[in-house]
């Protein structure tokens, strides 16, 4: 996998990968995005099979997903820009202890 690297693509995460992907859990998690467009999210798994993600989706697209790797910054693996989502679901995560 590619990852990217530091600089303007990054952010600084509230909860750890860990924590989102155990909250997001097997049924799924949802919060408001830009515009009021609900955001599902969704545990998933990188191409290889093995790797564990957390994948974003609107009501009629994916809009990308995000490994441990790729926690943080604002382009995934594959260089799609997800920051407009894992940002506001990061902040959503600060009302969940854990």
């Amino acid at each position: 996998m590619v990852h990217p690297h530091g600089g303007s693509d990054c952010f600084f995460p509230k909860s750890s990968f860990k924590k989102a992907y155990r909250l997001v859990g097997k049924d799924g998690f949802r919060y408001l995005g830009e515009g009021n467009e609900e955001i599902s999210v969704y545990q998933g798994q990188a191409r290889d099979g093995v790797t564990p993600t957390i994948v974003f989706r609107g009501a009629d697209v994916r809009h990308g997903s995000v490994c441990e790797q790729c926690w943080g910054y604002r382009l995934d693996c594959n260089r799609v820009g997800i920051g407009k989502f894992a940002e506001p679901f990061d902040e959503a995560l600060t009302k969940y202890p854990g």
